[in-house]
């Protein structure tokens, strides 16, 4: 049996209701996901900022040992060097600190091995001294920096795994509600209520 037309405005306003529902419910997903990207994005710039602050200070601090010790400084000097350098000493530690406090321990271990072994480094006058070593583990720092930072952009870009999901499931609905309407409206599909 046919719908009879008395039906159609009770059945526009249902449409309607479920129409209303999925939008409301993907504007809510969208928001999320958008606040998600933007703190993420936030976290990227921080991780950023902290990343090239340590790599800085540690560069610089390694550089003045090693400028001391050529000039025939003692290494028990060096002591009296470090606190007169305490700001530098503190921001790196600071820096430090905030990086580790970022990462992951599972998902990060390669960078964070870097960065305690450039951290342990500074604390041992002998190896601070060897600046061939001290600027590979630098650049070691900066290129897994780097992986880490571009693994991240590359998931603000393509958003949220929930976003992924929703964005796929709204466009096979759209897809099928298309094909729905302009099989209807061609009278290819003629919709019947039996009761």
């Amino acid at each position: 049996m046919n719908i009879p037309s008395s039906a159609y405005p009770a059945i526009g306003a249902v449409m309607a209701a479920i129409i209303a529902a999925g939008i409301s419910f993907l504007v809510t997903v969208l928001a999320k996901e958008q606040k998600t990207s933007e703190f993420r994005q936030a976290w990227i710039d921080a991780l950023r900022k902290d990343l090239s602050e340590f790599i800085a200070t540690v560069d610089m601090l390694s550089s003045f040992h090693r400028l001391k010790m050529s000039r025939g400084h003692r290494p028990e000097e060096l002591v009296g060097f470090l606190e007169e350098r305490s700001d530098d000493v503190r921001r790196m530690g600071v820096s430090h600190h905030r990086i580790m406090l970022r990462l992951n321990p599972q998902e990060h271990a390669t960078i964070i091995g870097k960065l305690e072994k450039l951290l342990s480094i500074m604390s041992s006058y002998q190896k601070v001294l060897d600046e061939t070593g001290v600027n590979e583990l630098i650049k070691g720092v900066i290129a897994e920096g780097q992986v880490v930072l571009k693994s991240e952009w590359r998931r603000v870009k393509r958003g949220e795994l929930t976003f992924v999901i929703t964005k796929y499931v709204s466009l096979t609905l759209f897809v099928l509600a298309v094909c729905f309407a302009v099989l209807v409206g061609r009278g290819y599909l003629v919709i019947t209520i039996h009761g």
